[in-house]
């Protein structure tokens, strides 16, 4: 059986005798005819309802098509060993999906992650077998975890897809044809529904040869835990390891979960933007209060101004007001009436004011309309005092 790697194996060499015997001949035929011929029709009748070893999972894959392709040395004990086929998918931190239709990819597996990843063979489980899968207990101690359902029903065809956690602070590298996990069979009670006569049944597969087929089973080293941990992360056939490079050579043997280190950061980035926000706060507080001593400022000027400039246009005018008031009442009456008129102007305007203080942001504007408001007055009191200054000229003409 050669160099003792842990098991003992069913050589590739030794598959081929057994196929190419005289009477095998059929069992070269592709797995999918085979399957159609007894995907309902229990070849091995004699064999009992039972968890499967190695030996009657090897006549069922070579009699039914199970198993396509199919390794004989990648089976041992009561279970297969299936590889990935280099294909997976996952989602990245932003949501982004990452896909590989290729085999050819080395794949990291980044800490705290999930990735599916498809397995290599193609399964056609006839109606009497049930499968269970289950990850190779050498990734179990990298600390990986697979998602896995109670069985795959009879009738399955297809490849199996895992999803594959990695539940360390550890980045694992996976690359095509990395044993990944152990397939073990069941067959179930017999289905007399579907009997056929037993005599015409072993007639039909008589003529198999499965003699000298030796049981394969698997022979197990003696290892401690720190031994289990070393092989799983060294991994000496380099398909599925730790990344060295992201690990200090004392690290390089730890397997810690990912979850503390997660918690830590999250932590720390609350905490940082809590410091973020109360200082925005705080500046955003200094410009407001800037922002109101400017338009305080701003608003004593302006009431002095306007003030002012409607007392020295004014004081004029109510003094030749009245001058003229005993010669000509009825002009007088019209001064005042627009005098009313020019006094409610200015309230509106007092008051235009008083709402541009409670808004800073239109103060500009505000400004704009008030000054064209003084200056339209003017005019007006400018045009007013030349009606007056000719009505003094008409009286005095008059006098004359």
């Amino acid at each position: 059986m050669g160099k003792d790697t842990g098991k003992i194996e069913f050589k590739h060499e030794e598959y081929l005798e057994l196929l190419n015997r005289k009477n095998n001949e059929y069992l070269n035929e592709p797995a999918e005819k085979k399957y159609e011929e007894f995907y309902r029709l229990d070849p091995f009748p004699q064999i009992p309802g039972s968890l499967l070893n190695a030996t009657d999972i090897l006549k069922y894959v070579t009699t039914v098509g199970m198993i396509d392709p199919f390794y004989s040395e990648d089976l041992a004990g009561a279970t297969y060993t299936c590889k990935y086929s280099g294909k997976y998918k996952y989602w990245d931190e932003s949501g982004k999906e990452k896909k590989s239709d290729n085999d050819g990819e080395e794949l990291k597996l980044p800490p705290n992650s999930i990735t599916f990843l498809e397995i290599e063979p193609i399964f056609r489980i006839p109606e009497y077998i049930i499968l269970r899968f289950n990850l190779n207990v050498k990734h179990v101690f990298k600390g990986l975890l697979l998602g896995t359902g109670p069985i795959v029903d009879p009738g399955f065809q297809g490849r199996l897809y895992i999803p594959l956690h990695n539940l360390t602070s550890n980045e694992y590298i996976i690359k095509k044809n990395a044993p990944l996990i152990s397939v073990e069979f069941t067959k179930l009670s017999r289905n007399y529904a579907n009997k056929l006569n037993d005599y015409a049944l072993i007639k039909m597969t008589k003529g198999f040869d499965f003699k000298h087929v030796p049981y394969i089973y698997r022979r197990f080293k003696k290892r401690d835990l720190n031994k289990y941990i070393e092989s799983a992360l060294c991994d000496d056939d380099r398909t599925f390891y730790k990344n060295k490079d992201l690990a200090k050579a004392a690290d390089y043997y730890s397997i810690a979960s990912s979850i503390p280190e997660s918690i830590k950061k999250a932590e720390q980035d609350a905490k940082e933007s809590k410091q973020t926000v109360e200082k925005l706060t705080t500046q955003t507080g200094l410009e407001l209060e800037k922002i109101r001593i400017d338009v305080k400022h701003s608003e004593d000027k302006l009431s002095f101004a306007v003030i002012l400039t409607f007392m020295l246009a004014f004081v004029p005018i109510i003094i030749a007001v009245m001058a003229l008031v005993h010669d000509s009442s009825a002009l007088v009456n019209d001064l005042n009436i627009r005098v009313e008129e020019l006094l409610t102007d200015y309230e509106k305007a007092i008051e235009d004011y008083e709402k541009l203080y409670n808004s800073s942001i239109e103060l500009e504007e505000k400004n704009i309309e008030q000054s064209n408001i003084i200056s339209t007055m003017q005019d007006e009191i400018t045009g007013l005092k030349n009606q007056i200054n000719e009505i003094q000229l008409k009286d005095g003409s008059v006098d004359e």
